[in-house]
């Protein structure tokens, strides 16, 4: 029997002192392994430092990419706008040139001098006005003779076809009332 609790012992024994084996071989994994996070730790913020940095610079290239498009689009605007001017301007001196043609039928008609010549300077002055819009077109457009911003550019061009629309009207009343 003293045998057997000598046995008893031996083995509560060694338990006892493999526990505390285990408590002092696993102290260290815990440290190691908290370390370990902190360098992990560490290595996602700078990660994350490196990627917002590349979103910075992602958001500067998105935004001036976004500015270049606003421009297009200004331009875009300015040409449609142009066009359109440029086409009043043509259809309005073929309008003109109607109406020179009877005017011409007027004066050989035999109506009065004066009533022709009244007809043909407001004609001329039509003519003229409507050239001049060409001519600003082109400068405004080619030449970049008048220093503008797209915004004041456009805002021009769009004052321009107002001015064309308003010459396009008025020939076309002379039209109108010539042929009646």
């Amino acid at each position: 029997m003293k045998r057997g609790l000598l046995i008893i012992a031996f083995l509560l024994s060694v338990k006892g002192f493999s526990q505390a084996g285990v408590v002092v071989t696993s102290a260290p994994t815990l440290e190691t392994m908290s370390a370990k996070e902190l360098s992990n730790s560490l290595e996602q913020l700078a990660e994350s430092a490196k990627q917002t940095k590349e979103l910075v610079n992602t958001y500067s290239l998105a935004k001036d990419a976004f500015d270049l498009l606003q421009t297009v689009n200004e331009n875009i605007k300015t040409g449609r706008v142009a066009v359109n001017i440029l086409d009043d301007v043509a259809q309005t001196g073929l309008n003109i040139s109607e109406l020179y043609e009877i005017i011409r039928k007027k004066e050989i008609e035999g109506k009065g001098k004066k009533a022709v010549r009244a007809l043909l300077d407001a004609v001329y002055s039509l003519n003229q006005r409507n050239e001049d819009i060409g001519s600003d077109i082109v400068s405004v457009l080619k030449d970049r003779k008048l220093i503008m911003n797209d915004a004041e550019r456009l805002e021009y061009l769009r004052d321009l076809e107002d001015k064309v629309n308003e010459i396009r009207a008025k020939s076309q009343e002379l039209i109108f009332y010539l042929q009646s």
